[in-house]
């Protein structure tokens, strides 16, 4: 990293820290706007913040962000520009939409307070081009794209997808290659001719793929082919993984090594690619070291003074917790590995290390260690947040943010009859309900937060900064329009899927998450005990029954 570089990030990341405050301001412009739409000084105070923002994002590497800011900032002027001045009701409340989805792109819990966002969100200034036919399968795709952030262009050919990407390379291309119009060579090689277009994550669908054609594809320049039928949420899934490993150089790498003109070279090495990298050269401080540094990779020599690296790593995976940490060994042409080294690392580097192999080594070990840590904590059948995960994310959320200051509303959305489904026409039928209905959520119900499969037949989602009349709406609809579907199953008989569904709004003074989940499953429940097939909201007087509550612990 040049010192220019490091300068410039080290501005972005204060402009990011800065942004609570930003928002705030604008956010109290716009709550003066609601109560008097003919307050010229709020409307100046508020042009003056948005107009700040949007060049600030610009400078920084936020273009979606400073885009919205901009829009708002012109119709603002507009407004002040042309008598009575008044700024209507209906634009306040969509100006509010506007800075909620700006919150979100910085990953900001509505607090203010920075948090990670949750795996389900895709970076707002991202783009997809996807080159499918038209039709449901795209259409489908584009909506849980765009309701995670992404900014969606379509193509319905080979030939119109070139000209696009000379235009302007996106950051995934999504190509089916059942669509025609030139060869997916062509394609690719058009993408990777253009300036940015070698960053460019490359997806091919293939509805029946052989080996033969996964081979062929990678040749072509892929990153990844999905085989089978368009699944959204597992196309969803893949981009977000290959757009993170697009961004991410960063990483926590303890290197335990005696040799200080050694240590030098691998720590400025790394330091230069964006690691945070720690060196210890005493192997009887390496355990205090660990503990203190909590790294997500190692990089061990192989002799050491007083031990070998073999000794010092069979002694770290005694404890439980660095059993599964990524560890390489660094040797000599002439150093032979001994047998404990071979048992308890992840691969081996000699000496002297090329830097292209070790930077490659460290990302590829670092992604996997990445992957595997989210894994954990995604359901295997939807891909988003299990259980147990969605109870941590729930509590931690309301730990960091402050949920008393904006609408927020936890819903549940159950799948009716699954058992009576399983025993007419399989389970697998019903798990491909799930998948769809995990999908319609992400795409139809807007500040969706976090979401994850609370239980078998449904799932848990937490809205954030959204009129609990909107969530509902969204809500009712999504339940009418899967319900009211005529589907069909493998042998062709003809059945329908009914959903029930519980929200409450967040109350003042609930601290716990079992306490809210508590109330959205009472709401459940009493939608169920009515026939099922519908929606029902906890009554801001009720007192939820905590002891018939699922929570984290009892599963």
């Amino acid at each position: 990293m040049q010192p220019f570089d490091a300068t410039l990030e080290h501005l972005r990341e204060q402009f990011v820290a800065g942004a609570q405050q930003r928002l705030r301001r604008v956010g109290d412009g716009l709550r003066r706007l609601a109560d008097n739409g003919r307050d010229e000084a709020a409307a100046q105070d508020l042009l003056q913040h948005v107009h700040r923002l949007a060049g600030a994002a610009a400078t920084y590497g936020y273009p979606a962000i400073a885009r919205s800011a901009a829009e708002v900032e012109t119709e603002l002027r507009l407004t002040l520009a042309t008598p009575p001045h008044t700024v209507p009701a209906a634009t306040v409340e969509a100006w509010r939409a506007v800075f909620s989805d700006v919150r979100r792109a910085f990953g900001l819990v509505h607090s203010g307070a920075l948090v990670p966002m949750p795996a389900t969100k895709i970076s707002p200034d991202e783009t997809a081009l996807l080159v499918m036919t038209w039709g449901g399968d795209r259409d489908k795709l584009s909506r849980v794209l765009q309701a995670q952030g992404l900014r969606v262009r379509t193509a319905s050919d080979r030939a119109t997808a070139r000209r696009a990407l000379r235009k302007q390379p996106p950051s995934v291309l999504v190509v089916d290659l059942a669509v025609q119009g030139g060869t997916v060579v062509q394609v690719v090689d058009t993408l990777r001719e253009q300036p940015g277009g070698e960053r460019t994550a490359v997806v091919f669908l293939a509805a029946d793929a052989e080996f033969a054609d996964r081979l062929d594809a990678v040749r072509a320049g892929a990153d990844a082919v999905l085989e089978g039928a368009v699944e959204p949420d597992r196309v969803a899934a893949k981009i977000r993984e290959l757009l993170r490993r697009q961004g991410e150089t960063e990483g926590r790498v303890l290197y335990l090594e005696g040799d200080p003109d050694q240590a030098a070279y691998v720590e400025r090495l790394l330091r230069a690619a964006g690691y945070e990298v720690t060196v210890c050269i005493d192997p009887a401080r390496f355990g205090e070291t660990v503990e203190a540094v909590q790294p997500q990779l190692i990089l061990m020599e192989t002799t050491l003074p007083g031990a070998s690296g073999g000794e010092v790593a069979r002694a770290l995976r005694q404890d439980a917790r660095f059993r599964a940490l990524p560890l390489l060994f660094l040797t000599t042409e002439s150093g032979a590995p001994d047998e404990a080294a071979l048992r308890t690392g992840d691969g081996f580097l000699r000496k002297p290390i090329e830097p292209r192999v070790l930077l490659t080594m460290v990302q590829t070990h670092l992604e996997r260690a990445r992957l595997r840590s989210e894994l954990r904590e995604l359901d295997g059948l939807t891909n988003l947040l299990h259980h147990s995960a969605f109870v941590r994310r729930l509590s931690q959320w309301m730990t960091e943010g402050d949920p008393a200051r904006f609408a927020c509303s936890l819903a549940m959305v159950d799948i009716d009859a699954t058992a009576e489904l399983n025993a007419r026409f399989g389970h697998n039928l019903t798990d491909g309900l799930l998948r769809e209905l995990g999908a319609a959520l992400q795409a139809d119900v807007p500040g969706v937060q976090l979401l994850g499969r609370y239980d078998g037949d449904g799932f848990a989602l937490l809205v954030v900064d959204q009129p609990v009349e909107r969530v509902t709406d969204a809500l009712e609809a999504l339940r009418q329009t899967f319900a009211g579907e005529e589907r069909y199953a493998p042998d062709g008989r003809v059945y329908q899927a009914n959903l029930s569904i519980g929200l409450a709004r967040y109350q003042p003074g609930w601290r716990r998450p079992q306490v809210w989940l508590a109330a959205s499953e009472d709401a459940l429940r009493q939608a169920k005990r009515q026939g099922g097939g519908r929606a029902r909201q906890a009554s801001a007087t009720s007192r939820p029954n905590l002891h018939v509550a699922r929570h984290e612990g009892a599963r």
